[in-house]
């Protein structure tokens, strides 16, 4: 199996030497950018959730995201990728190959979720998620099909790991490494985590790709036309990145819901201790009008809430006071 996945020369085959379409190898870079910098969402979602159950929902929605986001990378970067030779995609592979991006980013996004790392979990959590983005692309290009043969480079398949690898550690340890700095612009290092997330994720599938070796009998040609994949990758795109910014929308009112229903809790936790005070409290606003009157001030200046509430507090004081 290992001879038919690596490459080794041969003065029979011929390889096919592929070239890329810079617009479309662009939008895969922004793709990926944009999916890193949501799943920095999400984490911080995770990590200020006001319950288990949100935070494990902050982690799922922002592994869906974010594993849909390396996938359309991966595919809209093979797009970008012209091999002179007519490719077609099996599409139960296909679908397959998103679920070890998915588990990277779980992987990712657990970790991140966490106040601090200790070398350990940064190392193993590196690991995890390189060979996560690894599994998606080798098993994404596993669904090509075509009549030329593709094969790896053992030297380029194993840098490619390595890059993957490095740059997720890397992007892991801005999180949590410059944390400790205490920057004053905090926005800057979740920006520049993002953009190393990113690059794990893109480096990771350019250098695999510097390790493909086509190889046919002959010259073939791609049947799809530029305009097909131009067409194809920006459908991909927008679908990925709206997919994503629902799920973080969806998040944040989810976030925003819990928050409120916690401050309203403790508002109903201080009214009840309020009412149940033996003193008697009275609240009252910046024009002096009260706004809060409790059960024990009733029984001690004999006027009902309703008499009180609204007025000035001068309603309660003896009139001495004002005279004299």
């Amino acid at each position: 199996m290992l001879a038919q996945f690596f490459w080794s020369p041969s003065a029979d085959a011929h390889v096919l030497k592929g070239e890329y379409d810079p617009f479309l190898v662009t939008l895969s870079l922004a793709v990926c950018w944009i999916a890193s910098g949501q799943a920095l969402r999400h984490a911080a979602f995770a990590r200020l959730a006001t319950s288990r159950q949100l935070r494990n929902w902050s982690i799922v929605s922002g592994s869906l995201a974010l594993g849909i986001g390396i996938w359309a990378m991966h595919f809209i970067g093979m797009l970008a990728y012209s091999m002179h030779a007519a490719v077609q995609y099996d599409l139960p592979v296909t679908v397959f190959s998103i679920i070890p991006g998915i588990a990277a980013s779980a992987v990712a996004l657990a970790l991140l979720a966490h106040n601090e790392l200790n070398l350990r979990q940064l190392a193993l959590g590196g690991l995890t998620v390189g060979i996560g983005i690894a599994a998606m692309h080798y098993s994404g290009m596993a669904a090509m099909r075509m009549p030329a043969t593709h094969q790896y480079s053992p030297l380029w398949f194993a840098i490619s790991l390595i890059v993957g690898v490095a740059l997720a550690t890397l992007a892991l340890w801005i999180r949590f490494g410059l944390a400790r700095f205490n920057l004053k612009q905090d926005h800057w290092r979740k920006t520049l985590a993002a953009i190393i997330m990113g690059a794990a994720i893109s480096g990771m599938h350019y250098t695999a790709m510097l390790a493909l070796r086509v190889t046919a009998e002959h010259e073939t040609h791609d049947a799809a036309s530029s305009n097909d994949r131009l067409i194809l990758a920006l459908t991909i795109a927008v679908i990925t990145l709206l997919f994503g910014g629902l799920i973080a929308q969806a998040n944040a009112l989810i976030q925003y819901r819990s928050r409120w229903q916690k401050v309203d809790m403790n508002e109903a936790r201080l009214q009840a201790l309020v009412n149940m005070a033996a003193d008697g409290i009275i609240c009252i606003d910046n024009r002096g009008c009260v706004t809060d009157y409790n059960p024990a001030a009733e029984v001690i200046f004999g006027w009902s809430p309703d008499e009180v509430l609204g007025q000035n507090v001068k309603m309660l004081m003896p009139a001495a006071l004002f005279n004299g």
